[in-house]
């Protein structure tokens, strides 16, 4: 199957049918969720046919994207496991590999997009069964992968039907490739720039303060203690500073307790929001904070941040260096307070290098726009059909 280019230099590709298999979706929120949403989108936008295959998961339409109907198809049942300081997410059922395998050949997919295609069970599952071109895209970054270590003999022969490996990040390729080395693509993850970039503030929160903002899973790693701890000693320098926090998890509790045992104010905890809602937070914020401690392999809350146009201060780990730049965020340890009550304090204090970072970060987030991503996306998927041909 081939692709060519119009008279205009415009892609006019033929239009494909492209199965997406992910143990991470709507309603559950996150990286890889996002990803997979915006590539299924854009894919749709340029006229190929695209069915997600996951899951089942609690039906929470409120946090679930519209108008996806009969394009997500459901196998099985999808439960949490702790896995690498988070979450992760695997589908369990019975019969799950009969399942995959009729859904293969009753859709009948020029090629198959695999999340994380090397773990349990849906894309594991779909590449075992896979007879048509695939492609397998790897997300997480960690120290060391037991399972990869212990399985790796079973999995040589899978990933090697992978036609084109593709990691969203350094980290995310270093992870992977110490277990199976082979030549990968770096395709990061991506933003609607636009959708953040034009997005309304709340005006529940425009009452003169400054707003840090934090994003994320209340997850060890995640790293919100350390900026709760920051924060005590942040407000009693600027007492018109307020935090506001989006997302919920296991840990909620313990945070909000400490919050409760040293009495602070301006603490803002507004639990897991609709992802229509998300960007009128990144445009009320004033400094964006992710203190995450590790095993981040990219960031997506970053780019949001930066299409919104805020100043980032972030860990300096391997998954956000490929992302941030000293222009458009300013890094710090992790799981260290004192840094970033320093570099916090920084920023208060000096409102035009704020806005500066801000204007600097916004240019930067238009190379990671959902289109641009796309399009890498597709030049990937030519080169693997061209050479079916």
């Amino acid at each position: 199957m081939k692709f060519s280019l119009g008279s205009q230099e415009k892609e006019k590709e033929l239009p494909l049918k492209i199965g997406i298999f992910t143990e991470y979706f709507y309603p559950t929120l996150g990286g890889v969720s996002e990803h997979v949403y915006y590539i299924y989108r854009e894919l749709k936008r340029r006229g190929h046919e695209v069915k997600i295959i996951t899951g089942a998961r609690k039906k929470t339409d409120r946090f679930s994207p519209s108008g996806l109907g009969s394009d997500v198809i459901y196998i099985g049942k999808s439960f949490p496991i702790p896995s690498n300081g988070g979450i992760a997410w695997v589908t369990l059922g019975f019969g799950l590999g009969k399942k995959v395998k009729k859904v293969l050949e009753r859709q009948k997919f020029n090629l198959l997009h695999l999340h994380a295609p090397l773990t349990p069970v849906l894309p594991l599952l779909a590449l075992i069964h896979s007879s048509c071109p695939v492609a397998g895209t790897f997300h997480a970054y960690h120290q060391s992968h037991l399972g990869y270590l212990l399985f790796r003999p079973f999995l040589k022969p899978f990933f090697h039907k992978l036609n084109m490996k593709i990691a969203v990040s350094l980290a995310a390729w270093q992870a992977v490739a110490r277990y199976f080395p082979a030549d990968y693509r770096i395709i990061p993850n991506g933003v609607e720039v636009n959708r953040f970039r034009q997005a309304p503030p709340l005006e529940k929160f425009r009452d003169g303060k400054t707003n840090l903002l934090f994003v994320g899973r209340f997850e060890p790693r995640k790293g919100l203690i350390y900026l709760l701890k920051a924060f005590r000693h942040i407000r009693k320098q600027f007492p018109g500073v307020r935090l506001i926090v989006v997302g919920d998890g296991i840990l909620g509790v313990y945070y909000r307790a400490y919050v409760g045992i040293f009495r602070l104010k301006d603490v803002c905890f507004e639990g897991k929001v609709p992802v229509k809602e998300l960007p009128r937070y990144y445009a009320i914020a004033d400094i964006f904070c992710s203190p995450a401690t590790g095993k981040e392999s990219f960031g997506i809350v970053l780019l949001e941040a930066m299409a919104a146009g805020k100043p980032v201060v972030a860990s300096d780990i391997e998954g956000y260096r490929s992302v941030l730049t000293p222009k458009v965020a300013l890094l710090v340890k992790p799981a260290n307070v004192r840094s970033l009550i320093q570099v916090i304090e920084s920023l208060l204090k000096n409102k035009d290098f704020r806005n500066q970072l801000g204007i600097n970060a916004q240019k930067r987030a238009q190379d990671f726009d959902w289109s641009q991503i796309t399009k890498k996306l597709l030049t990937c998927y030519r080169e693997i059909l061209d050479s079916r041909c």
